[in-house]
């Protein structure tokens, strides 16, 4: 993508190779860096139980649909499905035909086959994160979890290589669109740029925490500054928009204690630079 703005003409290998070496030439175009064998074994388990994940929504998706044709509602929650549907394959006052109950039997064991592969992918993560620093490190942030963090370390590697947290951020596509020009300046939507599932697990580590600190309001504790910012923005602007705004806050403040080298802090107050 950096390098196809420099191929001139006709798309040939001549070209490319042109274009790739022009662009190379460009300081403002920074080289990917080499990932480690361990980080793509990481990021390979990964991609292992997202694929368990997608079989069993699917699964859980097509029990549900078939059973609420007879008349069969399971409640939400992928934890309510096993106790649900096997209540409904023993029930014998129901109107299931009995080889449509061997069916949705053996796609039951598939599920729990699913959830049982996906549950050994979290326990090698696991042993992973007990021994990387950085994994440890992003797990004491406010929505950050054992996928998140170990995600990130395997993906990103050293945050150093950044020069702040919102180039970070920009990075992962959780900065707007800007369409300015002179003294008028306009964002638009995020640019959802960089790599889709860290995007998407900051987000929901978002969406976690804005889920938490309204049960906490509703309780009567007290927030911590993060999630009182939080909440009135979400008050202010909407959910959806409010767990994109702290993701981006997120990245950003995870960036800057893999740079400080220090735990996450809800409450720290960032200090101006002073003017000399």
């Amino acid at each position: 993508q950096h390098a196809k703005p420099f191929v001139r003409g006709n798309k040939t290998d001549r070209s490319d190779v042109a274009g790739l070496l022009t662009a190379f030439t460009v300081g403002d175009i920074r080289p990917v860096p080499i990932k480690t064998a361990e980080q793509q074994d990481i990021q390979g388990l990964h991609r292992i139980r997202e694929h368990h994940k997608h079989q069993r929504t699917a699964s859980i998706n097509i029990l549900r649909g078939l059973l609420r044709e007879f008349g069969l509602v399971i409640a939400a929650g992928s934890h309510k499905v096993r106790s649900a549907a096997l209540a409904a394959l023993e029930d014998d006052d129901n109107d299931l035909p009995m080889a449509l109950r061997h069916a949705l039997h053996e796609l039951l064991q598939q599920i729990d086959t699913h959830s049982a592969a996906m549950a050994r992918v979290e326990g090698a993560l696991a042993e992973f994160a007990e021994r990387d620093v950085s994994s440890q490190r992003y797990q004491t942030a406010t929505g950050v979890g054992l996928i998140t963090a170990t995600a990130l370390s395997a993906g990103q590697g050293e945050l150093d290589r950044f020069p702040s947290g919102r180039h970070f951020a920009s990075s992962l596509g959780l900065t707007p669109r800007e369409f300015s020009s002179g003294n008028s300046r306009r964002l638009g939507k995020l640019t959802r740029r960089g790599d889709v599932y860290l995007r998407q697990l900051l987000i929901h580590g978002a969406r976690s925490l804005l889920q938490s600190a309204a049960i906490r309001r509703r309780q009567g504790k007290e927030l911590d500054r993060l999630s009182a910012w939080a909440i009135q923005l979400s008050d202010r602007v909407g959910h959806n928009k409010a767990a994109c705004a702290v993701a981006n806050k997120l990245a950003r403040r995870l960036w800057a204690a893999e740079h400080h080298r220090a735990s996450f802090d809800p409450n720290h107050v960032s200090q101006p630079p002073v003017a000399h």
